[in-house]
């Protein structure tokens, strides 16, 4: 009987290896469900208008592609992953159990960052958010970090305050 160096419980482990295929499953189902309540969106008089159901559509159609894009990768590189695991395993035990404390702190600041952004507003909750969530998981660079921060909030406030005409919280400190 082999030996666990692991804290987790076994079934916790069994979910582990195929997490590339639950994940997905689960995400397809509900972009299944976002077309499926999309249709039943109400149609315009105007010829040229996309109507209200079309970015639903895409959307779930791109999630649903994605998906099967992870599940396939880990249905074709499950063999070389049993091959390293076992090399690995006959070499050495592997050290600690998984960190989930980095993608608790991720849930967490995302909370806090939709609770804070009526108050402050759209762009310092995107910069601070940005900046912090690249900190956390291991990219530490003082010029970059910032940068892309900025980057990445200008494309997003273009996105969706000119481009598809979508006010973004202001915040009640900037009013």
């Amino acid at each position: 009987m082999k030996q666990r160096n692991s804290e987790s419980p076994p079934w916790l482990d069994r979910i582990g290896q195929h997490i590339d295929l639950i994940v997905p499953g689960i995400l397809i189902l509900i972009a299944a469900a976002a077309i499926d309540v999309s249709r039943g969106f109400p149609k315009t008089a105007v010829s040229t208008d996309i109507g209200a159901g079309y970015f639903p559509l895409v959307y779930s159609g791109i999630l649903i592609v994605l998906c099967v894009l992870m599940a396939a990768n880990h249905l074709l590189t499950q063999k070389s992953r049993q091959q390293d695991a076992g090399a690995l395993a006959a070499d050495q035990e592997p050290q600690g159990r998984p960190q989930y404390f980095k993608a608790a702190i991720a849930i967490v600041a995302t909370f806090i960052s939709l609770f804070l952004m009526p108050f402050v507003g759209y762009t310092v909750v995107c910069l601070a958010y940005m900046t912090s969530m690249m900190w956390v998981f291991g990219y530490r660079h003082r010029l970059w970090n910032p940068l892309i921060a900025v980057i990445v909030t200008v494309v997003l406030y273009g996105t969706f305050a000119w481009g598809l005409q979508v006010p973004l919280p202001v915040g009640v400190l900037f009013e």
